[in-house]
């Protein structure tokens, strides 16, 4: 017969359930989320009166199954999941609990007593401490689970040995009186290795989602240093044009002299027609490194950001074409990508170029605005937001620089980011 302290404590556990669930998956069905606290909680209930009315003795045994059971479905049905992450995380989101209560057991016994009962609400207290410190050290399992990005089979091993040690540890504490203080230790072994499972999946989450993002930037690049290369074809045809510009306009100068006005007015109409030039916003001297800077003039023109150059000929620099693409391509990108979040706040947005060369030293100097700081530590950004690719850019800077023997170094305070290259 169930008392009040037991129901109170299944409530304890509904919301545990229900937190832990929703720390990891998405919900499919927002209105309805009210539901799965009275479905889980009346579904926990049927379960113990079902259960311990059929299998006295050893109910317990069949109750741990049927709650992950129930558990999978409730993840099947209200969140957004594969079946291989929803019989991980029911089963992991029990035997957290469970283990817990393994523990206790091997060290004071299954005897019921008031002591007992107010320690079994202070263990779920603990338990759902340990629930939110979870959910707060673990933020990006939930942010990249949906991609199911993660090879399941490295994992789910886990909580099928965890079944059978408890359900082994279960038989053992009903068939001995005396239970060695060793099964304690094993308990929170268990306990512990259940809860770094999860700190993998993150880290495995997080190197796969880096990984597929170093993809797209390799993909993305080689496309940008493609345009970069066709644009440099069209520097070089507009060169030769321009080359003979002076000619052609001495040409129309002498048919004005001559009063031949009309072969003038044809003759500077079809030039007009022939030569369609956009000329370069900066000259560099390094047609990579001009197509680059003007391809992100154009785009920061585009979305009303500014762009000031202060830049000296880079006729001679050690960096290849896709390395400079990598430099300077990320830089701006990043540096754009903080501007519009300016913009949107309704201020203006100025990035500052500067590019030099000193003897046999490059300096890259781009500073921009931020919409607020940046936390930076060892020279990475520590930002939320560098888990979701962001911070995979200023990674492949400093890598590409680092191969150079140059420096990289990032800066940061409340109105604006500085990056500087040195090789």
């Amino acid at each position: 017969m169930m008392s009040l302290i037991h129901y109170l404590l299944i409530g304890f556990e509904t919301f545990g359930f229900v937190f832990f669930t929703d720390s990891f998956f998405e919900e499919k069905r927002h209105k309805f989320k009210w539901i799965i606290y009275p479905i889980l909680y009346l579904g926990m209930i049927g379960i113990i009166f079902v259960v311990m009315t059929i299998f006295p003795v050893y109910g317990d045994i069949v109750k741990v199954l049927l709650i992950i059971v129930l558990l999978f479905v409730l993840c099947i049905c209200f969140y957004e999941t594969t079946f291989s992450a929803a019989f991980f995380f029911a089963a992991i989101n029990y035997f957290l609990v469970f283990f817990i209560d393994c523990s206790y057991v091997s060290i004071f016994g299954m005897e019921e007593t008031s002591v007992s009962r107010v320690v079994w609400v202070g263990l779920r207290l603990v338990w759902i401490a340990l629930l939110i410190v979870l959910k707060k050290t673990l933020p990006f399992i939930k942010m990249y689970l949906k991609k199911n990005r993660v090879t399941w089979l490295y994992f789910v091993w886990l909580p099928v040995i965890s079944g059978f040690i408890g359900i082994y540890f279960y038989y053992l504490f009903l068939s001995q009186e005396d239970i060695p203080l060793l099964y304690s230790f094993i308990s929170i072994g268990i306990l512990v290795l259940n809860v770094v499972s999860l700190f993998l999946i993150q880290d495995s989450l997080i190197k796969e989602e880096k990984l597929e993002q170093s993809k797209k930037f390799i993909n993305s690049k080689q496309n940008q240093l493609k345009i970069f290369h066709d644009m440099q074809s069209l520097y070089e045809r507009q060169g030769k044009k321009l080359h003979d510009y002076k000619k052609q306009l001495v040409t129309i100068q002498e048919l004005i002299l001559s009063n031949n006005t009309k072969a003038a007015y044809r003759f500077a109409n079809e030039l007009a027609k022939s030569v369609d030039i956009d000329l370069s916003e900066v000259n560099t001297g390094h047609p990579t490194i001009n197509a680059i800077l003007n391809q992100e003039y154009r785009v920061s023109k585009s979305k009303d950001i500014g762009m000031i150059f202060s830049v000296s000929k880079m006729n001679n620099i050690k960096l290849g074409d896709e390395d400079i693409v990598v430099v300077l391509g990320n830089l701006l990108d990043n540096a754009i990508h903080e501007c519009e979040k300016v913009i949107k706040d309704g201020k203006d947005a100025v990035i500052q170029v500067k590019m030099s060369v000193d003897r046999d030293e490059m300096i890259i100097s781009i500073q921009n605005p931020v919409k607020e700081q940046v936390l930076i530590k060892d020279n990475n950004v520590l930002n939320e937001h560098t888990a979701e690719g962001h911070g995979i850019g200023l990674v492949n800077v400093r890598d590409t620089v680092e191969k150079y023997g140059g420096s990289f170094v990032i800066s940061c305070d409340e109105s604006k980011f500085t990056a500087v290259v040195v090789i």
